[in-house]
């Protein structure tokens, strides 16, 4: 499946499973894009065709709401070597706030996994 495959999937699943939080959804070759009501946006980059989890970055914009970001990726920063799940990791609120990333390794798993933790967040 190529990585546009993937990504329209993704919308796919936002649309049917998540309408309960999401605006609307959006995709081209580099990446999909997912906006909630609270003007807030997951962003989704998946490597490559061949392997579309070499290299991933799910990433949650929150800043321009209340200062936060959130984003499960496993680029191997070293700075981050001590977390267990390495190179996996998650930024949970700020860049600088990095723990164990509990991610599957499925690329639709993994978007699942992020949007129900999104909607739990947003419904809090």
């Amino acid at each position: 499946m190529s990585r546009l495959d993937f990504y329209r999937k993704m919308e796919f699943i936002a649309r049917r499973d998540f309408s309960d939080i999401i605006e609307r959804t959006g995709s081209d070759n580099e990446s999909c894009r997912v906006y909630f009501f609270d003007t807030s946006f997951l962003e989704v980059w998946l490597g490559s065709n061949a392997d579309p989890m070499i290299r991933y970055a799910f990433h949650w914009e929150r800043r321009h709401v209340d200062g936060t970001l959130f984003r499960h990726d496993n680029a191997p920063h070293m700075r981050w070597g001590f977390v267990s799940s390495f190179p996996k990791h998650f930024h949970d609120g700020s860049e600088e706030s990095v723990v164990e990333s509990m991610l599957p390794e499925s690329p639709l798993d993994a978007f699942v996994y992020f949007m129900t933790f999104i909607r739990n967040f947003l419904k809090k």
